[in-house]
């Protein structure tokens, strides 16, 4: 007779945490062998890819959670389609997607034309924004758009010229892969907004969009081209860590409350010319690799460029500090244009601050080699 012992190891899931042996005194080794196997098989079950049904099932509500160890030719097998999508938003349903594959373009310009006086907009800046553009009607998302961690495989686009859409629910992107070019210009984000841990491929386009809460482009991965041409962050805009590979338009943008570009790089050219920063402005430690326009640009209150590193142009023609700025261990790999900020850049502080490291080390070489020579002159 033979005996099972079976042990899991304590946090380890799977067949591999099993520990089988057999003894004289139990089960018959042909019983604990299936055994072994139905546990084995249980354990490969629990892992295996699945759609999870929802905690609480609702018909107003687009919800498909794909979950487990899912390969990625799993999760296209059960891809949902853009019209799906773009169906259950029409009806004013909310979508409520995780590791997901999208297949297909999304164009929000086949949503219906609404009217502005019965949208339930409390946000008196929105309002006056539509008055001023002579609106009266408006494409609308009622309802929260959460798409995570998945993979949107064609284009989304607003394509909207004149009108504007109105999100009112919040969008949640986090970790989700944009394989083609994202559009979201003109649109009019109500809620809080979170693209945190995105890949955006290609062109990232935000023109003319309204952020009404706090925006969230934390560790995003920004593509070939970004644009956020004037467009408005109503509460604190968060882009730390976030790389751009592209070009970066921020010009004449708005940002009402703070904006955090810490720790972030770009890698081409970068504008802020025109833009207001209303709020607390922080860039600390950001790389700027290529040319960086600030001409124009107004900072109302502290603004941090601590640590920061311009390796080309760094222009702030005419910028305005309104109140305390931080140019600390800043380096200037060019000595940078402030014609029209000379109240703000001093000339000494900004020769400070300008003075390249590689011309810091090249004086200190030559230095060293003239002392050489004259020591060799003495000996002589």
């Amino acid at each position: 007779m033979y005996r099972l012992h079976v042990g899991v190891w304590l946090g380890t899931v799977g067949p591999s945490a099993l520990n089988v042996g057999f003894s004289h005194s139990g089960l018959p080794a042909f019983i604990g062998i299936s055994l072994t196997l139905l546990l084995v098989g249980w354990f490969s079950l629990a892992e295996a890819c699945r759609v999870e049904e929802p905690a609480k099932p609702s018909p107003r509500v687009l919800h498909k959670h794909i979950v487990d160890s899912c390969t990625f030719e799993e999760r296209s097998a059960l891809a949902l389609s853009a019209e799906e999508v773009l169906t259950a938003l029409g009806k004013g349903h909310s979508v409520d997607l995780l590791g997901v594959v999208v297949k297909g373009d999304l164009s929000f310009d086949r949503l219906p034309l609404l009217p502005i006086q019965q949208q339930p907009i409390s946000s008196s800046r929105i309002k006056e924004k539509f008055k001023e553009r002579g609106l009266e009607e408006v494409r609308v998302i009622p309802g929260a758009m959460i798409i995570r961690e998945s993979w949107f495989q064609g284009l989304i686009a607003t394509n909207l010229r004149d009108g504007a859409l109105v999100i009112f629910g919040p969008v949640d992107m986090d970790k989700t892969k944009f394989e083609k070019s994202l559009d979201f210009s003109k649109t009019v984000f109500l809620d809080p907004v979170n693209f945190s841990g995105t890949t955006i491929a290609y062109e990232g386009f935000f023109i003319g969009a309204h952020f009404d809460n706090t925006a969230n482009f934390r560790n995003t991965v920004f593509g070939t081209h970004t644009r956020f041409h004037k467009a408005l962050f109503g509460e604190t805009a968060i882009f730390n860590h976030a790389g751009f590979h592209g070009l970066a338009e921020f010009l004449e943008v708005e940002f009402a409350g703070k904006a955090d570009f810490s720790q972030t790089f770009f890698k081409h050219g970068t504008g802020f010319s025109g833009t207001q920063f209303r709020g607390a402005s922080d860039f600390s430690q950001a790389l700027f690799e290529r040319e960086a326009y600030f001409r124009f640009a107004t900072f109302e209150q502290n603004a941090s460029f601590r640590g920061t590193r311009f390796k080309a142009v760094a222009d702030f023609t005419n910028a305005q500090f309104n109140e305390n700025f931080d140019f600390a261990n800043a380096v200037f790999e060019g000595t940078p244009k402030v014609e029209g900020s000379e109240k703000i850049f001093k000339k000494q502080q900004v020769e400070n601050i300008a003075r390249p490291t590689s011309q810091i080390a090249i004086f200190v070489g030559l230095f060293l080699l003239v002392l050489v020579f004259v020591w060799r002159l003495r000996r002589k």
